[in-house]
């Protein structure tokens, strides 16, 4: 196994520790006559250097996600995060995603995922993975900048935690996506580590029985909760074909909305142009077409949900939004 760096007053930096590590976590893959090259690059405005990890010489196995997850676990607990050439002079929090950079017959323009979501990609095949080369890159910032790091890897740990968790969903075909949230400033500029966005969307075969899977969401909001996020019931909902739509103001939310009485005497609602067929809502005052006040969605808050398992309810699509206490 070969040990490049391109700059030699770094090696004293990294030390032998992290590097005989490494060879350990590697040994088998280059057992099995994979090449492994683990070399170490400078990082403007960071005493030590980084260090990329590259995986090749043949079509790769399909636990070569272990490896990476070993390796990520490893270097997360010496102060490391993913390093992006792209993104490292903005101050968002994607700088410090770590993705895989994956690729076939050394075509140029590669793959590339962040971790969590190449290592579920890899779960859809058997045998071997359709790559031939794998590269991660990781660094270590200064000590001012540990607080974002750890804020980073907690909610990539967190989503890919409630991935482990739906797994019972995901092995009858029910599709489940985990996703943190999206910080916007006027553009895109980041992950918000304080929402994780859930999906649970039936396949096209049969509806998802809420009741069949009742330990794995009730494990799921128990977890969040130990991490502190709680559900939000005014972004959360559900829905299913078969039901009635739900009644609420597109305004404030409100389910306290009733078909305007023209006949009831009241002088505001006489004698004026607005459709016979107007909705009022009786907490905000807004008032439409019935149309605007029907909609698929049900909003669902906590105890809903847990009642809708209960009693096992059908649906076709579930978002859930758990947001930071």
């Amino acid at each position: 196994m070969k040990y490049l760096s391109n700059y030699n007053y770094f090696n004293e930096s990294l030390n032998s520790e992290k590097i005989e590590w490494l060879k350990d976590a590697l040994i088998e893959l280059e057992d099995d006559g994979y090449n492994v090259n683990i070399r170490t690059h400078s990082v403007w405005g960071v005493s030590e250097p980084g260090i990329t990890i590259t995986i090749d010489g043949k079509i790769l196995p399909i636990d070569i996600g272990d490896y990476l997850l070993t390796i990520h676990s490893y270097l997360s607990e010496k102060g490391y995060c993913g390093f992006n050439a792209y993104d490292y002079d903005n101050e968002s929090q994607s700088r410090h995603e770590v993705r895989v950079r994956a690729s076939l017959g050394g075509i140029d323009n590669n793959f590339e995922r962040d971790l969590p979501n190449f290592v579920d990609m890899l779960t859809r095949f058997t045998g071997k993975a359709p790559f031939d080369s794998v590269s991660v890159s990781y660094y270590k910032p200064n000590s001012n900048s540990n607080s974002n790091v750890n804020e980073s890897y907690d909610i990539y740990n967190t989503i890919s935690d409630c991935k482990d968790i739906l797994l019972d969903l995901t092995d009858v075909g029910i599709r489940c996506g985990v996703d943190a949230g999206i910080k916007w400033d006027g553009v895109r500029s980041g992950i918000n580590v304080d929402k994780v966005k859930i999906e649970i969307v039936a396949s096209s075969l049969s509806k998802v029985r809420l009741g069949d899977f009742s330990l794995s969401f009730e494990h799921l909001i128990s977890y969040l909760e130990s991490k502190g996020y709680i559900l939000d019931s005014k972004g959360s909902f559900y829905e299913n074909d078969d039901w009635d739509y739900y009644e609420g103001c597109p305004t404030c939310g409100s389910n306290n909305v009733s078909f305007v009485d023209r006949c009831d005497g009241q002088k505001e609602y006489l004698n004026d142009d607005r459709n016979i067929n107007d909705w009022k809502c009786g907490k905000c005052g807004k008032v439409g077409e019935q149309e605007d006040f029907l909609k698929p969605e049900h909003p669902i808050s906590k105890s809903e949900l847990l009642n809708s398992i209960r009693n096992n309810y059908y649906i076709d699509f579930m978002y859930l939004i758990f947001r930071k206490k």
